[in-house]
């Protein structure tokens, strides 16, 4: 697949402009009108410089705030080595204790991250937003799904410019199904593999995705 190295020394300021394109039933990633092929790695305590030494052009992180260093801090060292981000938003996990039917909590939940992408959403390193982590591990509630698609709805409102997604612990049926119907402004999903990886893309095809 065609690619293109993220741009560190280009002189506009200002977002990358990040888009979900189809042509002849194929998805392709667009910065700033090139062709994006993601080469990354889950990062959000690595060595930055070694993966752009090797070949790599972007990677994710969990959460805005890590405890060790804050994002914007990640942003910049990304732009620096020529990398793009997938800034990780924090979502409550039910196995954590958060409570979907408690509206108040998820209000206060959903502020919160739009403080967060407000404060980031110009940078020239970030290239889509990570609504949350395996929230479908060990959960019952499927109102997750409607707060995740809240949270999306609000990012496209404030930031025209990068794409949503949302990771899940392997891929099953059943949460492809609920978030095709409770999460459709996501721009793409994603999915946490390991061993199983080889498998990945029969599997979206067979549930439909």
């Amino acid at each position: 697949m065609e690619s293109v190295k993220y741009d560190k020394k280009k002189t506009t300021i200002g977002p990358a402009r990040v888009e979900l394109t189809k042509s002849d039933g194929a998805f392709q990633i667009l910065v700033d009108g090139n062709p994006y092929y993601i080469r990354g790695a889950g990062l959000e305590f690595g060595d930055i410089p070694a993966l752009a030494r090797n070949g790599g052009n972007s990677f994710r992180t969990w959460r805005t705030e890590n405890g060790k260093r804050s994002a914007k801090a990640i942003l910049n060292e990304a732009h620096q080595h020529g990398l793009m981000v997938c800034m990780g938003l924090e979502v409550g996990r039910e196995r954590h204790g958060f409570d979907y039917c408690d509206t108040g909590q998820v209000r206060e939940q959903f502020e919160r991250i739009r403080e967060e992408v407000l404060e980031l959403k110009n940078h020239p390193a970030l290239l889509m937003w990570g609504i949350g982590n395996e929230l479908n591990l060990k959960y019952n509630n499927p109102k997750v799904w409607d707060a995740v698609n809240e949270i999306s709805e609000m990012i496209h409102e404030v930031d025209p410019f990068h794409l949503t997604t949302t990771s899940l612990a392997g891929i099953f049926k059943k949460e492809v199904n609920l978030i095709q119907e409770r999460c459709p402004d996501l721009d793409l999903l994603s999915f946490q593999l390991y061993g199983n990886l080889p498998i990945l893309p029969r599997q979206v095809r067979k549930f439909g995705w």
